[in-house]
């Protein structure tokens, strides 16, 4: 029941800020990305995994779900024999729907790897402020 209601918290801060705060906007979307593969980390844990520039924490937790061969299993799943073209077509769109999802995984990482990568400390104290107003948003 938390899960559900941080993600849903983290949903109304996301759309809050799509507009007004590229940043923040894009700091919701890694919080996003890490709740789909580990429901049960904390905000804060999060927000200091970011502070501390913790890239290698980001890459394995981002790769948890990333399925390799996309394109070979598409292959596969066109030569198989289904009893009905509805129960080919369903496969062929999950396959599709998974691919979706890995590539706007693939951009959330190169946002936050761009993020992180600048050094100015106006972008520092940007992040900081903004994943404060996120972890205190998701309590």
């Amino acid at each position: 029941m938390t899960t559900v209601s941080k993600s849903e918290k983290l949903k109304e801060i996301q759309e809050a800020y799509k507009n007004s705060n590229k940043m923040a906007y894009e700091l919701c979307r890694v919080f996003e990305q890490v709740w789909q593969v580990a429901p049960d980390e904390s905000a804060l844990a999060i927000a200091n995994k970011i502070m501390s520039k913790d890239i290698s924490y980001f890459m394995f937790v981002f790769d948890l779900d990333t399925e390799e061969g996309y394109s070979e299993k598409l292959k596969q799943a066109s030569k198989e024999s289904f009893r009905s073209r509805r129960e080919w077509r369903q496969k062929l769109e999950d396959l599709e729907g998974k691919k979706q999802l890995e590539a706007e995984e693939e951009e959330v990482k190169e946002n936050l790897l761009k993020l992180l990568s600048d050094s100015s400390a106006d972008t520092d104290s940007n992040i900081r402020e903004n994943l404060l107003d996120i972890v205190k948003a998701c309590l």
